[in-house]
């Protein structure tokens, strides 16, 4: 059986980003899939086409024991097997990515004992967490021959300080994008730059609620400042989980004033604040497609950073007609205008702004004027 190479599982709407990484990336298809085909004698390229093809009908293993028999011409025994140690080595990894986990339910059925397959589930975490470390060094490897750290980090600082309400309420996916690659990059490069990031946030004297409210005795306005200061007071200065913020946002006298729109907004501010004081602690579960300081919804394109990465370093001024000059009495306007920015997402971002010698600061602002 030869997979279908007309479909590629990564891009599937709808499929978690760890089942696109298993699939499309050889090195981890080929790794599980050899295990399975040694201990049969069978091709691990076989074994790796005919996992790809139940990947592609939905996870769909009604029959299997009779398809591998047909495919692989072995007895209904060494199938039944097969048929186990393909669901356990290959798939069980997954199963907490596809819903409805169907494949502890099929090995159930079986009366096979999951934990046998333990070393494979914690094989894959390897492949991904060495897969989110590539994904940053990357990106740094990048960055250092693209930009201007010092003045990226006052960008950024002065960002944080100043703009961070508009940003978090209005920034668009585009924009956000591309600030998280350049803070992941600074917060990496710069072990003490989320400590500069903190202090910034909370002279930050954007208000984010209508309401000024009680903090220490006094009337406060209600400001990024005074609303971390308020958390700060009720939760400590220790890492918080979602339900520690859970419960400020549900049971805390500061929040009951609050809209919905406000407490959406308090959410992400809090989840930002997180997410830069305890670097890198706070981004240790994530998968590498799913880094980010400030939470956003990533559009399609965004998703396929990692590819970008990987594939693209040595074309990363050739998309779009980067490296054209640009007239020198072009404004900001002019520059930006000329692209589609849904399109140019992460390090290829970075790389075009570089050249066109527009600052990050005035390209978030111009964004946020097209909204």
């Amino acid at each position: 059986m030869k997979k279908d190479q007309s479909i590629i599982i990564s891009e599937i709407p709808g499929l978690a980003e760890e089942i696109g990484f298993f699939f499309d990336t050889p090195r981890v298809l080929n790794y599980f899939s050899a295990k399975v085909a040694s201990d049969y004698g069978l091709a691990a390229e076989d074994i790796a086409d005919f996992a790809y093809e139940l990947a592609l009908e939905d996870f769909n293993f009604e029959n299997l024991e009779q398809r591998l028999v047909d495919e692989f011409n072995v007895s209904s025994g060494i199938a039944a097997n097969l048929s186990r140690d393909i669901l356990g080595k290959i798939f069980l990894p997954l199963d907490r990515y596809i819903p409805g986990k169907p494949v502890a339910a099929e090995l159930a059925s079986r009366k096979i004992e999951l934990g046998g397959y333990n070393p494979y589930i914690e094989r894959f975490d390897l492949f991904v967490e060495e897969e989110r470390n590539k994904h940053i060094k990357d990106l740094e490897n990048l960055y250092e021959q693209t930009i201007n750290s010092p003045e990226e980090k006052q960008e950024v600082l002065y960002l944080f300080a100043n703009d961070l309400a508009d940003i978090i309420s209005g920034g668009t996916a585009e924009a956000l994008a591309g600030l998280n690659d350049v803070l992941l990059y600074l917060l990496d490069k710069d072990k003490n730059f989320h400590q500069e990031l903190v202090k910034a946030i909370l002279n930050n004297n954007q208000h984010i609620s209508k309401s000024s409210f009680q903090l220490n005795g006094q009337q406060v306005d209600p400001t990024i400042a005074n609303w971390l200061k308020a958390f700060i007071s009720q939760k400590g200065t220790a890492i918080f989980s979602t339900l520690d913020l859970s419960n400020f946002l549900t049971n805390s006298p500061f929040t009951r004033q609050l809209d919905e729109d406000e407490r959406k907004l308090l959410v992400k501010l809090l989840m930002v604040y997180r997410n830069i004081k305890f670097y890198p602690l706070s981004l240790d579960e994530l998968n590498p497609d799913q880094l980010a300081i400030i939470p956003f919804e990533k559009p399609e394109a965004v998703s396929k950073k990692k590819a970008a990465v990987s594939n693209g370093l040595d074309n990363k001024l050739s998309i779009n007609g980067v490296g054209k000059e640009e007239p020198e009495e072009l404004t900001v306007e002019q520059k930006l205008a000329k692209y589609d920015w849904s399109k140019i997402v992460g390090i290829e971002r970075r790389a075009l702004l570089e050249e066109l010698g527009v600052s990050l600061k005035d390209f978030v602002k111009w964004l946020g004027e097209k909204k």
